[in-house]
């Protein structure tokens, strides 16, 4: 709303093929705008039949109210499931019953959150969020950039620092954070058929650990990765071995 030609740009954008609906609603001066932005991103993602993708109350300003905001706009216009809000660092900041409405309205819209803790001091309240049966997942925000200096798109990394980060530390946090940048991450983007069985595409990252605990502790390169049904990556100098 602050950027003259931004909406013509962004329709331009959908029909030269992008992938999902964005925005980045925080940034607008007013919540009259932060709601006309989130609007025009849904006009979008319906005209198109797109999924939304939005970066939400990304500083720390416990007034901003981007995210309640998606959230509502997803259940307005029946987009359950199909829209994902990024960082809502300012969630940390939120008081208790605040928090809890959002919360609420995120399940309602079957809306995931995409934490980055190892990005900044402030992020997503990841362990009241699970506790309340809300979608969360784990990512790489920035990679080797002037925001984020030490990014590999390790998502094990991710995971590993996010361990420190949030005191995930026993065998069922452990767990939780490898399903953050795995099932809850698929979930979170709306693949299909994502679970190992016979007939399923075939995308995987093999390991070369012995349990989730140890492939977190050294977050280290796959031994195979699989894209589509073709081998497009091995690790060739040490031998494979499978507890």
């Amino acid at each position: 709303m602050r950027e003259p030609g931004a909406a013509e740009l962004m329709h331009l954008a959908m029909e030269l093929g992008a992938d999902v609906a964005g925005g980045i609603p925080w940034i607008e001066f007013t919540d009259a705008d932060i709601l006309e932005h989130v609007r025009v991103v849904f006009d979008l993602a319906v005209e198109f039949d797109k999924d939304v993708s939005m970066l939400v109350d990304d500083a720390g300003d416990p007034g901003l109210r981007s995210l309640e905001t998606m959230a509502a706009e997803t259940i307005r216009r029946g987009w359950h499931g199909r829209s994902l809000a990024h960082h809502a660092r300012a969630m940390s900041l939120y008081p208790t019953p605040y928090f809890q409405k959002v919360s609420a309205l995120l399940k309602k819209a079957q809306m995931g959150v995409v934490s980055d803790p190892h990005t900044g001091p402030l992020h997503a309240r990841v362990r009241e969020l699970l506790a309340n049966g809300n979608l969360v997942s784990l990512g790489q925000d920035d990679i080797s950039d002037a925001y984020y200096p030490f990014g590999r798109n390790n998502l094990l990394e991710v995971a590993f620092l996010a361990s420190h980060l949030l005191w995930f530390t026993s065998t069922e946090d452990i767990h939780t954070l490898y399903d953050m940048v795995t099932v809850n991450a698929a979930r979170c983007i709306g693949l299909k058929d994502f679970e190992i069985r016979v007939g399923a595409p075939a995308n995987l990252v093999v390991l070369n650990q012995p349990s989730v605990l140890e492939a977190l502790r050294f977050h280290e390169a796959p031994a195979y990765t699989i894209s589509h049904g073709k081998l497009v990556d091995v690790e060739y100098y040490r031998p494979i071995a499978f507890g």
